[in-house]
């Protein structure tokens, strides 16, 4: 694969980053007026996916149409990779490649009821954008809206198209937060085989005894082509660092 067509992928439409959706591209040109570079359009972009669309960890659904970009636009609430593929969406809408990062990380804070609802600390396959801004690979997660981090005593993420945007290290009073323990790596769409891997091998009580859930057969019972969904099951992945 030549480096071209490899970036082609990074601003190519598909099931879940379904960026030529006409209510993305025009939420895109919305939060876009006014800017001029891409990296302009990246700072706005961020900031209206981090505080349009709420986080919400208990709206979580193991089902394809829950994580499909336009409908998490249009539901206005959603978790870390249902954001990031927001954001990404939209960034490919104006042009700006971009793709989906993956890590697993320890949630040192985690509030009672998303502890009752996880039974762990632990936040798997935790889902970010990466944007290609001025020649760099740029990281952005926009998962913890204003409001949230507010009521929290969180810091409040901030994007400025140069730095990484990660979630913090610490709480304003200065607790341990969040702590990454593995990278995955980055790729041109979401790699629903591996995310449903990880949602069993972490959270097996989300699925009852004996029940055989798969990526086609979750396809399958919407009434979608895996072929349409997910026609590479083994993504094109840059590891980590890497780029």
């Amino acid at each position: 694969m030549t480096e071209s067509e490899e970036f082609a992928l990074y601003l190519k439409s598909t099931f879940f980053i379904d960026c030529d959706c006409i209510e993305i591209a025009d939420y895109a040109r919305e939060a876009c007026r006014g800017a001029y570079t891409d990296r302009e359009k990246a700072i706005r972009l961020f900031y209206a996916v981090r505080d349009d669309i709420k986080y919400d960890l208990f709206g979580y659904e193991i089902n394809p149409l829950y994580m499909k970009a336009s409908n998490i636009l249009k539901k206005a609430s959603g978790y870390c990779v249902s954001k990031g593929l927001v954001l990404c969406a939209t960034a490919r809408a104006v042009g700006i490649p971009a793709r989906m990062g993956f890590a697993d990380l320890v949630n040192h804070q985690n509030p009672g009821k998303i502890d009752e609802l996880l039974q762990t600390n632990v936040f798997a396959f935790h889902g970010f954008t990466e944007l290609y801004l001025e020649g760099l690979w740029v990281r952005a997660t926009p998962s913890f809206d204003r409001a949230l981090c507010e009521k929290l005593g969180y810091y409040i993420p901030e994007f400025d198209g140069i730095h990484d945007t990660t979630y913090p290290a610490y709480t304003l009073n200065g607790e341990k937060h969040m702590e990454y323990v593995h990278y995955y790596g980055s790729f041109p769409d979401l790699p629903v085989y591996a995310l449903l891997d990880s949602v069993k091998k972490h959270y097996p009580h989300f699925f009852t005894d004996g029940m055989d859930v798969t990526v086609d057969s979750l396809v399958e019972g919407i009434g979608l082509d895996i072929q349409e969904v997910a026609p590479e099951k083994n993504l094109l992945c840059i590891p980590p660092r890497a780029a």
